[in-house]
């Protein structure tokens, strides 16, 4: 009260209220006093719904050439490969702001399918979904923790993937603290542990190095900062 009034600062106060996440949408308005030198200022606010939900699918297809088990005859079959996501979230938990949100997706080929690696040549009669795609990840978020300016968020992440020439699987913990120090600066730091497994690789020799670095096989900790 009883500061100037401008565009500047209604923008400002219309942002912060938008970064809180709880309000489908936001007004501010002056309302005059009767008196030339004073404006009463109006917020109103419409809170969004407490519970999102989305889902979606689809079906990846394509046309392409298969032996028979005895390499005689060949013939085009097409391929489907069908996937789906679905997503939750829950905001202001208990009145706090918190919020949790979870994502999943998937995917599956067929057994005789190309995109997995090391497989033998594909074959006719060979029926049934093999190796699934998957990403589950799930989210916490903690505004204004332990009563600080900083906002915590914690993930967690499971996820399978197929690459042209080998497939992965990994784990993945971590959690960032993330402060506004001033209308222009703003600060993070994180922590990540995460356990990576690769497998059925088919990989020149040349390109392992590059591989690895990108996957590492281990227990890998990593810490993050920036401003």
């Amino acid at each position: 009260p009883g500061d100037p009034l401008g565009l500047e600062a209604l923008s400002e106060s219309q942002r912060r209220l938008a970064a809180m996440g709880l309000f489908r949408r936001a007004r501010i308005t002056q309302l005059g006093r009767g008196d030339e030198t004073r404006r009463d200022v109006l917020v109103t606010v419409e809170e969004a719904p407490l519970t999102t939900v989305g889902w979606g699918g689809g079906f990846e297809v394509r046309s392409r050439v298969v032996q028979s088990s005895d390499g005689a005859v060949a013939s085009e079959k097409l391929e489907f490969a069908p996937r789906a996501s679905f997503e939750v979230g829950r905001r202001n938990l208990f009145g706090t702001n918190r919020s949790v949100n979870l994502f999943t997706s998937a995917s599956l080929y067929p057994k005789d399918s190309p995109v997995f690696a090391n497989q033998e040549p594909s074959t006719l009669g060979t029926i049934g979904w093999g190796f699934p795609q998957y990403r589950v990840l799930g989210q916490f978020r903690q505004p204004q923790v332990l009563g600080s300016r900083a906002d915590l968020r914690v993930t967690g992440t499971l996820e399978q993937q197929i690459r042209s020439s080998f497939n992965f699987s990994r784990r993945s913990v971590s959690a960032d603290l993330a402060v506004r120090l001033s209308r222009r600066v703003s600060a993070s730091g994180g922590y990540q542990i995460q356990r990576t497994r690769v497998f059925n690789q088919k990989v020149d020799p040349a390109q392992q190095r590059d591989i690895d670095r990108l996957f590492p096989k281990v227990r890998l900790s990593s810490f993050l900062a920036s401003v």
